[in-house]
């Protein structure tokens, strides 16, 4: 019988605009890492106090990668798109204590907590895809900052920032545990929406086999103090999935119904502005998966509107790879 264990891993501080490193335990196998961001603000002076983003704090994360054996990317996501992932794999958000509306304050206190899932939630075998760390070459935790502008925008207020660091433990590893796993990659196709489009088309990668794509739309705007900005349900107005051109596996269908329907299957109170998940086996059976080995092309098409800013649709793909009579057995 496999053991777990769960372990303070280590710190990353925080580097305005840079990068922060952690080399990860290569013991055992992984099935997640529990990010914890925490820090500080001071804001003073000036009049106006600016507008706060969405997705604060975690929108100062500007990507978070998982890095196996030098160069391969096994997860590529932004802070809010891996908190909202997360809630929609455990039926409930992390733990959170945002920024308040901004104002003149000292040493204001901001906390999330960040999952990084390997397991493979949502299917009936969810250790299908757990990271095995024995035998890699090197395995590294990697953040790309932001900075203060990344959670309040516009105003004439100075933020500065104090104590900010992601404190990192192992929830939990499994040791005894041997077998063949598939490898899970989650990774952001960002595109810029330039024009309203009934065919605005992003191409997925062929090869992997897909779980969900989840549909992630932002209008990057300056807005009046105190209203929130960037996650927008008004640029996607419906969706279609096509597979090799002809298959339709989603056709048409609207995106607030699909987001109704997403707070049903993963029993949200509420779900986020701006998001949607297209799931192709909500039962939990692997056999409802996607392969696109043979295809010739697998995209989803949208319906866009334009915002009133820079506007944004992102699909966020939880695919697989390799242990293919894992995955259907």
């Amino acid at each position: 019988m496999a053991r777990s264990l769960r372990r303070r891993i280590g710190v990353l501080p925080y580097v305005a605009n840079g990068i922060s490193r952690l080399e990860l335990p290569r013991n055992h196998v992984y099935k997640t890492l529990m990010l914890r961001l925490t820090g500080l603000m001071t804001v003073a002076g000036g009049a106006a106090d600016g507008t706060l983003t969405d997705e604060q704090p975690m929108a100062l994360l500007r990507d978070i990668r998982i890095i196996r054996n030098g160069s391969e990317v096994l997860q590529s996501i932004d802070g809010g798109t891996a908190f909202r992932i997360a809630a929609l794999n455990y039926g409930v958000a992390p733990p959170l204590t945002p920024l308040a509306i901004p104002g003149v304050q000292a040493n204001t206190a901001f906390e999330a907590f960040i999952p990084l899932d390997f397991a493979s939630y949502g299917l009936s075998n969810q250790s299908l895809s757990f990271l095995r760390a024995v035998g890699t070459s090197s395995l590294f935790l990697e953040i790309t900052w932001g900075n203060e502008g990344t959670m309040i925008t516009s105003g004439d207020r100075t933020e500065t920032l104090s104590a900010v660091q992601v404190a990192v433990e192992s929830h939990p590893e499994i040791m005894d545990l041997v077998g063949t796993y598939a490898d899970k990659y989650v990774r952001i196709i960002d595109r810029q929406v330039t024009a309203a489009s009934a065919r605005f088309e992003i191409d997925m990668e062929r090869g992997p086999t897909y779980q969900r794509i989840i549909l992630k739309s932002t209008d990057e705007k300056v807005a009046a103090a105190g209203q929130d900005t960037d996650l927008d349900n008004n640029i996607i107005n419906s969706v279609k999935v096509i597979l090799d051109g002809q298959l339709y596996l989603l056709d048409e269908i609207d995106f607030d119904q699909l987001r109704a329907v997403n707070k049903v299957a993963y029993q949200q109170e509420t779900m986020a502005d701006g998001y949607a998940v297209i799931d192709f086996c909500e039962d939990g059976n692997p056999a409802g998966m996607i392969a696109t080995a043979e295809a010739t092309e697998f995209k989803v098409q949208l319906d866009v509107s334009l915002g009133t800013g820079v506007t944004r649709v992102k699909a966020i793909p939880i695919s697989y790879t390799a242990a293919r009579a894992a995955l259907v057995g």
